[in-house]
């Protein structure tokens, strides 16, 4: 999803940034082709083992809002497309760092 928000040579791109203003044929097709892929995420977000209290609702809502928007935030530089995906399922899955175990004293 991510590299489809990217892609500036992407067909699916245009479709997404001008849905309201193709003619209502092509609209009712992308909103069917559209709910299949939200049936997808939401399988996706129904399988993750959520910690209680998130709802999954917005909890797929916000993943997708976050990577729809993509294209306007990603720069070039910093982090590959690549790890930028790897840093949003980090932070999606809620991966912790590892405990750190005591050091021993050597006062």
């Amino acid at each position: 999803m991510l590299e489809i928000r990217l892609n500036t040579g992407s067909l699916t791109l245009p479709l997404v940034n001008s849905f309201r203003s193709v003619p209502p044929g092509v609209q009712q097709a992308l909103i069917i082709q559209r709910d299949g892929f939200e049936t997808i995420f939401r399988r996706l977000v129904a399988d993750l083992p959520l910690a209680p209290g998130i709802d999954p609702s917005l909890y797929r809502i916000l993943l997708l809002s976050l990577l729809n928007s993509a294209d306007g935030w990603y720069r070039e530089g910093r982090l590959s497309r690549r790890d930028i995906a790897a840093q949003i399922i980090k932070i999606f899955r809620h991966e912790a760092a590892p405990a750190q175990t005591a050091s021993p004293d050597r006062s």
